[in-house]
């Protein structure tokens, strides 16, 4: 517990920095004004309680496109568990670019008791 520095650098922010998108190489989908090129903050919907005891902030989770019924986003830990599903404004838009060959990531940003925010990122 060491005392560092100046009193109110942005150092301890709870979020962390976005991290750089990379397009995605091979596919017609990436370009200038890319439709696919979408980071969001959302937050996982009915999450299981098991899947969340073994997540931190910054853990990456992968996003994948669930046909359904109903058609659903949802988001797996490392370990390829469920954590829960994902709703957003872009989620049509996120469902035409997975299945036209666009991957996505889901970066935990925190953890507050059931509540778990994340935030969707091209891979």
């Amino acid at each position: 517990m060491s005392s560092g520095g100046g009193g109110g650098g942005d150092d301890d922010s709870p979020r962390p920095a976005p991290r750089p998108v990379k397009p995605k190489k091979g596919t017609d989908i990436g370009g200038a004004g890319d439709p696919c090129n979408i980071i969001e903050r959302t937050k996982v919907n009915s999450p299981d309680r098991t899947v969340a005891a073994t997540l931190r902030r910054d853990d990456v989770l992968t996003v994948e496109y669930d046909a359904g019924p109903p058609k659903r986003l949802i988001v797996r830990a490392a370990s390829g568990s469920v954590l829960g599903s994902i709703t957003s404004p872009s989620m049509p838009q996120l469902i035409q670019c997975i299945i036209g060959g666009y991957g996505y990531e889901a970066i935990v940003i925190s953890i507050a008791g059931g509540m778990i925010e994340v935030q969707v990122q091209p891979i």
